[in-house]
């Protein structure tokens, strides 16, 4: 067998050597601040490589949030449509739209010039339509009262010729009252062969009725005073007075004697009841002698 001989140092041997390391390691100091300098330089170099390395990372790390979001906004989209509530694109065209929309309706509303117009266009077409509606009603309400009046009260007649001179002129419009009762004295109108006549009542139905050669009219003996009479005549005349009136039937004599045909002539006779009209009671025209009769 082998022995292991071990060999003691002695101190100031191994104070020495201990003072020879810390020298080297005090030399060797800028050699390694150097080598750090350099380590640092290289470590710096590739710094590019790692920022394109971080922003790979980070566009990666982007894409994966955006492929989180698609799928998060998918899951949103099926709720909704599950839940009933449709949110899609068009919806977001028309609320675009909206806008434009108001625009054009606010580029077509009207100044205030033409509502002004429009309203007065309109209020003359109801202020017209108003006026014409109450003008139909009057006029068929005054066409319908004249006919009542004049079917059962009065009767309106235009003079012609001039057998009533100077009491009635030709062109005078007047009033006759529907009845049957007269007295002498009274204007009367009444139906002759399809003509209207008006004439004056001298004798009604009994009495005696004499004229004689002057014209002068009495009845049952009593001479009339005829104020409103011209140019007494006993012509034309075909009867033999005194003469009685039939009964019911009326004599009578229109005031201008001479031009007048009336019963004093069998043509005409006396009137029968069935062609009275009735009594002249008010002349409408002409308005300078509008009044009573």
């Amino acid at each position: 067998m082998s022995e292991e001989i071990i060999v003691k140092p002695n101190e100031e041997e191994l104070h020495d050597e201990v003072e020879s390391e810390e020298a080297e390691e005090e030399i060797a100091e800028p050699e390694t601040l150097d080598e750090l300098n350099s380590d640092e330089s290289e470590e710096e170099i590739p710094e590019p490589e790692t920022q394109d390395d971080l922003k790979s990372e980070e566009a990666e790390d982007d894409i994966i949030d955006l492929d989180k979001e698609e799928n998060f906004a998918k899951q949103e989209a099926l709720e909704e449509e599950t839940s009933g509530e449709e949110k899609t694109e068009p919806e977001g065209e028309e609320l675009k739209a909206e806008p434009e929309s108001e625009e054009t309706e606010d580029a077509r509303k009207p100044s205030k010039e033409d509502l002004q117009k429009e309203l007065k266009r309109v209020n003359n077409r109801k202020e017209y339509r108003n006026v014409l509606r109450n003008t139909i009603f009057v006029v068929v309400f005054v066409a319908a009262l004249a006919v009542l009046i004049s079917s059962f009260f009065i009767t309106v007649l235009k003079v012609t010729g001039d057998s009533m001179t100077p009491t009635l002129d030709t062109g005078e419009i007047v009033i006759a009252q529907n009845s049957s009762g007269f007295e002498p004295g009274d204007l009367i109108a009444f139906y002759y062969n399809n003509k209207v006549l008006v004439k004056r009542v001298i004798g009604s139905p009994g009495d005696w009725v004499n004229i004689d050669e002057n014209g002068n009219v009495s009845v049952n003996g009593v001479a009339l005073e005829e104020t409103y009479v011209s140019e007494k005549s006993l012509d034309p005349t075909d009867l033999e007075f005194p003469y009685q009136v039939p009964e019911n039937r009326f004599f009578v004599l229109g005031d201008h004697r001479s031009a007048s045909l009336d019963s004093r002539s069998s043509v005409v006779g006396c009137v029968t009841k069935e062609q009275l009209i009735g009594k002249i009671i008010f002349r409408v025209y002409p308005f300078g002698v509008f009044g009573g009769l």
